[in-house]
């Protein structure tokens, strides 16, 4: 894994708690079977509940966030 995503690897872990709460998030691809490469992107998949948060609140959580 290349230091950049041991970087965003990391942040993620730590935020999972406040996405978790708004939202339901999984990782699945290559990340989630443990078959990463370094050139391996994280692929991540958000559910809203329904009468909940919308992308729009999602994105701007997101960006509000410091991830490296």
């Amino acid at each position: 894994m290349n230091p950049d995503r041991e970087d965003i690897g990391a942040s993620l872990v730590e935020l999972i708690p406040l996405l978790r709460a708004r939202f339901r998030i999984g990782v699945f691809g290559s990340t989630a079977r443990g078959q990463h490469r370094e050139t391996s992107d994280i692929d991540i998949l958000v559910e809203f509940k329904k009468g909940g948060a919308t992308f729009d609140n999602f994105m701007e959580l997101i960006f509000s966030l410091k991830i490296p």
